[in-house]
């Protein structure tokens, strides 16, 4: 998943058998979401409330494209 990230293949990680019944943007949304809960340092990754805030919708999730993730 780290590499396809780097490479800016990150949508290359949605399941194929939903072909394209999928919302984009939440698919980016969630996959980058996963990459910011799986950074090797623990405070760069968020807390479940912003998690939770994120998933509803009601913020936007901003992945540092450089940090190193597992």
């Amino acid at each position: 998943a780290g590499r396809l990230h780097q490479a800016g293949r990150i949508r290359d990680l949605v399941d194929k058998k939903l072909g394209s019944r999928f919302d984009n943007k939440q698919a980016l949304t969630l996959l980058h979401l996963a990459m910011d809960c799986i950074k090797l340092s623990p405070t760069l990754r968020p807390s479940m409330s912003d998690v939770v805030t994120i998933l509803s919708g009601s913020k936007v999730n901003a992945l540092s494209p450089n940090s190193e993730v597992v």
